[in-house]
């Protein structure tokens, strides 16, 4: 099809790197690239086209200089995570998700909080209720206080199950704190890898289950 008309270019030819970031399986990232680059000089003979090739993800830029070719493609990096130790103390963070206190209530030791009752207060306790639940990209097994936001410089661990739109944080001990407040998911104080690593994940789950409907700004 391509060779039939002069009207069909070829933007790129391109394959994903599926190990470049475990030394573990070098030898299989290695293979990958070679059999690329061989199918690359058969394709590209086949067009009478040299379009630009590519292959190298996060992973490739970093540990493989020998694959950037003509473009490399920064995925998870662009964000300033890499699973390379070494790449990582290099790269800075720069992104940060949070959230703001809609409620503040006073409940009594006893209660229970969240559905299903998970959380049971062992002592009168200052709740907060959060604006973002699972529908906006928190993991809901992040609850009953297996991770913690942080207001005013401080933990605040979530009672309960993640709800849909909201999450509930016990702010007891947390002074000067009330509606509007602000609260921090996740920044670079407060690393992304933390977070996966509680809910069991990566980085990239978490980030990309970021719903539509929370607002996103830019800073440049």
């Amino acid at each position: 099809m391509i060779n039939s008309t002069d009207r069909l270019v070829v933007g790129s030819i391109f394959s994903h790197l599926a190990a470049s970031d475990d030394p573990n399986h070098d030898a299989y990232t290695n293979s990958q690239a070679s059999k690329f680059q061989a199918l690359y000089s058969e394709l590209s003979q086949i067009i009478n086209q040299s379009p630009p090739k590519h292959i190298s993800n996060s992973g490739g830029i970093s540990r493989f200089s020998d694959y950037h070719f003509d473009f490399v493609r920064l995925g998870i990096g662009m964000y300033g995570i890499d699973s390379n130790s070494e790449v990582k103390e290099k790269l800075q963070k720069v992104h940060q998700l949070r959230a703001k206190i809609i409620q503040v209530k006073h409940v009594k030791k006893g209660e229970t909080i969240g559905y299903n009752r998970m959380t049971t207060l062992e002592k009168d306790s200052k709740v907060g209720i959060v604006n973002i639940g699972y529908a906006d990209g928190l993991m809901r097994n992040l609850g009953n206080r297996k991770y913690s936001f942080i207001v005013n410089g401080m933990e605040a661990p979530i009672l309960g199950n993640v709800c849909m739109d909201l999450t509930i944080i016990d702010l007891s001990g947390i002074e000067d704190v009330g509606i509007g407040h602000q609260v921090t998911i996740f920044d670079e104080d407060l690393p992304i890898e933390k977070m996966s690593e509680m809910a069991g994940t990566i980085p990239y789950e978490i980030l990309s289950r970021i719903s539509n409907r929370v607002k996103r700004k830019f800073y440049f």
